[in-house]
């Protein structure tokens, strides 16, 4: 049975949610890692506002990244999503504080969200 926090990612897809103890798990702000991809996710930002529904303000369909797309190279886009990728997947941190997005991820959450927009980056090339 899907959580009412798993992300949605359109045609039924959905990243699980990870539960984070926040007395075990402290965020990490990775708001300068992730820099060079907030421009991308404005385009996504279509549901909601961030400060007010947090990842829920976000359409993370192949649809909606297929229209964002159309606003930048997407080479350009792939190559930094790619680097922040891998600079966040060698952090030594389990729980990952995105600002821009009024949020607070499992590490594997936001990779595998991460994974996704890549993926339908590269089908849009």
């Amino acid at each position: 049975m899907a959580n009412k926090n798993d992300i949605e990612l359109g045609d039924g897809k959905i990243v699980d949610w990870i539960e984070i103890d926040f007395q075990i798990q402290k965020p990490f702000s990775v708001d300068k890692i992730v820099k060079p991809i907030m421009p991308f996710f404005g385009y996504l930002e279509t549901v909601c506002v961030h400060e007010c529904c947090g990842v829920d303000a976000f359409d993370f369909s192949e649809k909606s990244i297929r229209e964002a797309a159309i606003n930048f190279d997407v080479d350009g886009q792939l190559f930094y999503f790619l680097e922040v990728y891998e600079k966040l997947k060698a952090l030594n941190a389990e729980v990952f504080e995105v600002t821009r997005m009024n949020y607070n991820f499992a590490k594997n959450v936001f990779l595998e969200l991460l994974t996704h927009i890549i993926e339908s980056l590269k089908k849009n090339k």
